[in-house]
């Protein structure tokens, strides 16, 4: 279990990757995250040349997890979205102040 009631223990479905790529062969995982006693923990691949569009890619994760807290109930995606905002703001500052990663 996780802070929040989170329960870690469920398995995600394995993706079916064929279905999800569609027809196109040049389609690639990017990112694996996990959660491991408490800490983030992720395997990537250098996708893009143009390393801004890191930026886009989270922040098309950030709003399908927003999508998941709104069918939920727990919140409107709006909010979701601006906590999501906010505690990455604060974390990106203060890496780039330690110059180091952020951390939970």
């Amino acid at each position: 279990m996780l802070e929040g009631g989170v329960d870690l223990t469920r398995a995600l479905p394995e993706p079916d990757l064929a279905k999800a790529a569609g027809p196109d062969a040049r389609a690639q995982e990017l990112l694996r995250l996990w959660m491991v006693d408490g800490q983030a923990t992720t395997t990537l691949w250098r996708a893009f040349e143009d390393v801004g569009h890191w930026g886009l890619a989270l922040a098309m994760v950030a709003e399908h997890v927003s999508r998941l807290y709104a069918a939920d109930g727990s919140m409107t995606q709006e909010e979701a979205l601006r906590q999501i905002a906010k505690n990455f703001s604060a974390a990106f500052a203060r890496s780039v102040e330690a110059g180091q990663r952020p951390s939970a």
